[in-house]
């Protein structure tokens, strides 16, 4: 795994500095470095627009009682779009916008790629707000916690004495 991390470390830097000379050979330093610059703006706006859709949908589905699964997932792939749409590049910026486009997340969320995400389905009573069977006021989750306990306060000093 180490291995892995210090190819991409160095490789990606590596693939990313050859697309820029060769841009830059074909458009200019100028306008390669402009169009950088104009690739992360509009990105970052994009990923800002989607990221209030994923939210509002999350809050929509938990307010359903629904598993929010979907949407978390959703909201992974724009923060990592987000990430790579700032690195500058032509390679990061690609794959960023290709994490902006929600078919491309779908398809990559129900792949098996990012299956560590989700080891196993939520529970029933994950919401907020429960309803106790003999109580018919909805309770939070934390008027239910109380931990009651006894404690002595014991000096260290005192007792290797």
């Amino acid at each position: 795994m180490p291995l892995v991390i210090l190819v991409i470390l160095i490789g990606i830097p590596i693939i990313e500095l050859s697309l820029f000379a060769e841009v830059a050979e074909e458009i200019g330093t100028m306008n390669t470095i402009l169009l950088t610059i104009l690739t992360a703006v509009i990105g970052i706006s994009l990923v800002r627009q989607q990221g209030l859709q994923v939210m509002q949908s999350l809050n929509h589905t938990i307010q359903q009682g629904q598993d929010p699964v979907k949407e978390i997932i959703h909201g992974v792939f724009l923060f990592l779009a987000g990430i790579f749409l700032l690195l500058p590049g032509f390679m990061t910026d690609t794959i960023g916008a290709l994490f902006l486009i929600p078919p491309v997340r779908t398809f990559l969320a129900g792949s098996g790629t990012f299956k560590v995400f989700v080891k196993k389905p939520m529970p029933r009573d994950w919401q907020h707000h429960q309803t106790d069977p003999e109580e018919e006021k909805p309770r939070t989750i934390r008027e239910t916690t109380i931990i009651e306990g006894q404690f002595e306060e014991v000096d260290q000093d005192k007792d290797t004495k």
